[in-house]
């Protein structure tokens, strides 16, 4: 399907194994089998917890055709939005965009969700990150912006609305 596995099987003593691939458009996916069905656990403080994923593909309908065949991704098409996708069975949420704007941003994007998004802003801006948008309502309150962090890795942050 125009994948590659970058790293076969590998073991992980006493918790499971893993593999690291590439999909067509050069986005990174590792897939986890735990040893014991539900493990590990992870938890946390669920401050700036992940809230969202969202993938790139220049050709839209190719990339969910692709993610469906390979691990059961289901994209719904979001009303007034060419090219942009959400599969809301997963936990964060997945989204796929496609076209120009899947083309421009390449990879990954990881969405954290925070209380103040203006103040995280700020926080980045001081210590070396880049903010690459002002916040913007996604239309239900809820605010989203983008940033570099001082390596030039992508980060999205979500404040939601209330």
């Amino acid at each position: 399907m125009g994948g590659k596995i970058v790293l076969e099987r590998s073991e992980v003593p006493g918790s499971g194994a893993w593999t690291d691939t590439l999909d067509p458009w050069g986005n990174e996916l590792a897939f986890w089998q735990a040893e014991t069905p539900g493990t590990p656990q992870l938890t946390g403080s669920g401050t700036n917890a992940l809230s969202w994923v969202e993938l790139a593909s220049a050709d839209y309908g190719r990339a969910a055709n692709y993610y469906a065949q390979m691990v059961g991704w289901q994209f719904e098409a979001v009303e007034g939005m060419d090219d942009y996708g959400v599969d809301t069975s997963n936990i964060p949420g997945l989204g796929l965009v496609g076209g120009e704007r899947g083309s421009r941003l390449k990879g990954m994007t990881d969405y954290f969700t925070t209380g103040d998004i203006h103040a995280a802003c700020a926080a980045i801006a001081a210590n070396g990150g880049q903010v690459l948008e002002e916040p913007q309502d996604i239309g239900d309150g809820s605010l989203f912006t983008l940033f570099l962090d001082p390596d030039q890795n992508r980060f999205g942050l979500v404040q939601p609305a209330g």
